[in-house]
């Protein structure tokens, strides 16, 4: 509703001194400034309040939280609390501002809008909230806890971790930003846990709408399961940005990472990330979507598999994947290209088949080319596969490196070609077996 009156709501307004609550609902519990909702029903809280917190009790459901212009802090927990199985909605009602916030000395909770285990949380509104997470994160949910976020213009700064839940998060609309000092969107379990393990949740993050300006120390998105991207707008910078030199003992600080799968069939992708840009435990699938990606590391990175574009396709417009500045451009145990439009800018090799736990030399390796537009610059090899290459379609375009031993295409096993249509340049051999054709001057000065 628009407007919300102690006939359809209960309205709460908090001051530094108290609580005060009347209307329709008389699920609540109120303790000073800290505000108990124990029953379903719809609570509008207003004010501004240096100590208080809003709290739904274990097990409760049904529950709509309106922030109608709130700002409120607290000392030493979150600011706003879901416990155990317990469900709400939050909204930003429209035309609002709102600030939930914890303190650096808070140690209990360690956010400012703690989901607690098994809980659900859903963030919406015409509005805007900001939340301060200025102990440790700024949203966090439990084991077993989901977090979806829906239309809201929700701003996040944050110590540690911006948004997080253990279990599954979900992004389906609304305008993000998210500065962080540790990750600014994350799914991840806490599976070291002495005491407790987490077995149970997923680590899964979903993202099919929304704009989102991610600026972490760490990594942007990060999902220990999945991470899947059918829509939206990112405008990702991780640790200063592809400029930023790491070490050996520097923290992952990658653009997309997912434990599991990553997969992108839609949205626009703008990354500047120190480490890899895309990267995956298992496999990364690209099918859809614009990518504009700047990196110190890997532009696309698969432990497994990396797909590119959909089998197929009449069109080699799709994706449409811009690498401006990389390492190795994309790279996989095996890297396969159906279809789409690829820019590749790397100091290394532009396409790489290899992993680093299977060795120099495997007959896994592979690089299979059967459509798209495919144009790659490398400071090493262009196409470099330390098994066997074949291309059946598309348009290829590579520049090796002009240093000697780099070539435009380097293959340990054999190269077929049979469709398409491959244009290579690299420097002349001085020495082994490899074929070439020199033009122009074989001698240059």
């Amino acid at each position: 509703a628009s407007d919300y009156t102690t006939a359809n709501a209960t309205l709460v307004t908090l001051t530094d001194s108290a609580a005060k609550a009347s209307g329709k609902y008389t699920g609540y519990e109120i303790d000073g400034t800290d505000v108990s909702i124990t029953a379903a029903g719809t609570y509008v809280f207003s004010g501004d309040c240096d100590n208080g917190s809003i709290t739904v009790k274990k097990g409760v459901t049904g529950v709509t939280i309106v922030l109608n212009g709130l700002t409120l802090t607290n000392d030493d927990r979150a600011a706003i609390t879901l416990n155990k199985t317990a469900e709400a909605s939050l909204i930003a009602a429209a035309g609002t501002t709102n600030t939930v916030a914890d303190t650096e000395g808070s140690n209990d909770e360690n956010a400012a809008v703690k989901v607690k285990s098994g809980a659900s949380l859903s963030i919406r509104g015409a509005g805007a909230l900001t939340v301060d997470g200025n102990a440790k994160n700024g949203i966090k949910g439990a084991a077993d806890a989901v977090i979806t976020v829906a239309e809201v213009k929700l701003n996040i700064n944050a110590v540690n971790d911006g948004l997080s839940c253990d279990d599954e998060l979900n992004i389906t609309g609304g305008t993000l930003s998210i500065t962080a000092g540790g990750d600014a969107v994350k799914a991840s379990p806490d599976t070291g846990d002495t005491e407790n393990p987490d077995t149970t949740s997923l680590g899964n993050v979903t993202i099919s709408g929304g704009t989102l300006t991610l600026n972490a120390t760490e990594d942007g998105i990060q999902a220990d399961g999945d991470l899947t991207i059918s829509g939206g707008t990112f405008h990702v910078k991780t640790n200063g940005g592809h400029t930023t030199a790491l070490t050996d003992d520097s923290a992952s600080c990658k653009g997309f990472k997912a434990g599991k799968t990553l997969t992108v069939t839609g949205g626009t992708l703008t990354v500047d990330s120190a480490d890899d840009a895309l990267h995956a435990g298992t496999d990364v699938t690209i099918s859809g979507g614009t990518l504009t990606l700047a990196t110190g590391d890997d532009g696309v990175h698969a432990d497994n598999d990396l797909v590119i574009g959909t089998k197929g396709a009449s069109s080699t417009s799709t994706p449409r994947i811009n690498i401006t500045a990389s390492y190795e451009g994309l790279e996989g145990t095996t890297v396969t290209v159906y279809s789409g439009d690829i820019d590749v800018a790397a100091s290394d090799d532009g396409v790489n088949a290899a992993n680093s736990t299977l060795g120099e030399h495997s007959d896994k390796y592979a690089i299979s080319i059967a459509g798209g537009d495919l144009y790659i610059d490398a400071g090493s090899d262009g196409l470099d596969s330390n098994n066997d290459i074949s291309m059946t379609g598309g348009k290829v375009e590579v520049y090796g490196a002009d240093a000697m031993m780099d070539a435009a295409i380097d293959y340990d096993g054999t190269f077929t070609l049979s469709g398409g249509t491959l244009f290579g340049a690299g420097m002349e051999p001085t020495a082994g077996t490899q074929a070439y054709i020199a033009v122009g001057e074989t001698s240059p000065s």
